[in-house]
């Protein structure tokens, strides 16, 4: 009996998936107004109820899809306070280059970014770190029980390397959770919920990064399905409304976020709300089209990153700025 246990273990049973359903990167690719083609497929998948027989990635390896920027070393983790490898990515032709700062909320944008650029003809550097947020803040870590000061070395390190290498455009992406709570000037754990010190912080970072010619842009989080989307659509295969998110409760702190997005526009800087790319305006489904959105419980997977990449190039300045060339 053991043994058959043992056997039976070893077989998982395949998942029912439903009828195939529209490819949605070719769907938004091909589309005249890909906000309008999103805003479609989003409210279709509200509706949704089935696996879709060539959803992507795969419900059962799901976890495992990251962006490239993790196996090439360019997503440093808790430990690192800068990047040893060039992690450039894009048009390696380019003149100009967008740079990608953030944490894993700015990493799992990647894949959009670097179609974006390779389009526009620019280099693209990903700069990511761990659980390291873009505002000027110092973040108490859960993991390491402590003041996260590698991430304060990293993020200096950051604005130094921006100003020496001057790109043309910085994008700034981070997740908006107090994590394990900010360090305040005295060195005390800061009011969980303190949002003065987090737009102070990201006012801080964005003077430090703005330069004549040079373009900031600011991606608001995305909502979170605050549960494993893989996981809950195996345990739910027929019936995913189950494992989306009422729309009013997918934020982390959204308070927060709106004064951060307020601050980061009265600065110059273009701010970018994905909300509408995620949910109607009462639910987030996991799945869009053929295309799992989360690869857990919190962050984008490379398909739904991928996708967006025409609405990305829709709110990004329409051209990056040319600097004269310098005489000799």
């Amino acid at each position: 009996m053991g043994a058959l246990a043992l056997v039976a273990s070893l077989f998982t049973p395949p998942l029912p998936y439903g009828p195939a359903a529209e490819d949605t990167i070719a769907a938004i690719s091909a589309a005249g107004d890909p906000l309008a083609e999103v805003t479609r497929l989003v409210a279709d998948g509200a509706r949704q109820r089935r696996i879709p027989a060539n959803v992507t990635p795969e419900i059962t390896t799901a976890n495992g899809d990251v962006p490239r920027v993790y196996p090439d070393g360019c997503s440093i983790t808790y430990a690192g306070t800068r990047q040893e490898n060039a992690c450039t990515y894009g048009d390696p032709n380019g003149r100009e280059a967008i740079y990608l700062i953030g944490d894993s909320h700015g990493a799992h944008w990647f894949p959009a970014f670097d179609t974006v650029a390779r389009d526009r003809g620019m280099r693209f550097v990903s700069l990511t770190k761990t659980g390291c947020q873009v505002p000027s803040v110092t973040v108490y870590n859960k993991v390491l029980k402590r003041a996260y000061t590698e991430c304060v070395a990293w993020r200096e390190w950051v604005i130094e390397k921006i100003r020496r290498d001057r790109p043309a455009m910085v994008v700034m992406s981070s997740n908006s959770s107090d994590e394990g709570g900010l360090i305040d000037a005295d060195g005390e754990r800061a009011p969980a919920g303190d949002d003065r010190l987090w737009v102070d912080g990201w006012r801080a970072t964005i003077s430090r990064l703005q330069a004549p010619g040079r373009q900031l842009v600011m991606i608001s989080d995305t909502p979170w399905p605050y549960r494993s989307a893989p996981d809950c659509a195996a345990v739910h295969p027929r019936e995913l409304t189950a494992c989306g998110r009422p729309a009013g409760r997918s934020l982390q702190e959204p308070a927060r976020r709106a004064a951060v997005a307020g601050t980061a526009a009265s600065l110059g800087v273009t701010v970018i709300d994905p909300m509408p790319w995620f949910c109607t305006r009462t639910f987030c489904p996991v799945v869009v089209g053929n295309v799992l959105v989360y690869k857990d419980f919190n962050h984008i997977s490379t398909g739904y990153a991928r996708a967006l990449a025409p609405l990305i190039a829709a709110e990004l300045p329409v051209t990056a700025p040319q600097r004269p060339q310098r005489r000799s």
